[in-house]
């Protein structure tokens, strides 16, 4: 999920302490792991102001890779 905001620290708080995980990337904030519903409506609960909320896809290489992280923790060097 992207979202813009001009309260990017504020959202990133409160978005946390609801447990979500937020990355901050250039001028927007990336959560992982929810739907444009809940994030607008915590936003939204709060006075925050949203500018964009994007949902995002995972791409099949992403999949791949944390299918795969796991056994390749454990590979020999």
């Amino acid at each position: 999920m992207i979202v813009e905001t001009p309260q990017p620290v504020e959202l990133v708080a409160l978005l946390t302490a609801h447990g979500f995980v937020v990355e901050a990337e250039a001028d927007r904030l990336v959560v992982r792991e929810t739907t444009r519903a809940v994030v607008s409506q915590v936003a939204f609960d709060s006075g925050i102001r949203l500018l964009e909320l994007t949902e995002t896809s995972r791409s099949l290489e992403d999949s791949l890779l944390d299918m795969t992280r796991s056994s390749a923790e454990f590979a020999s060097t």
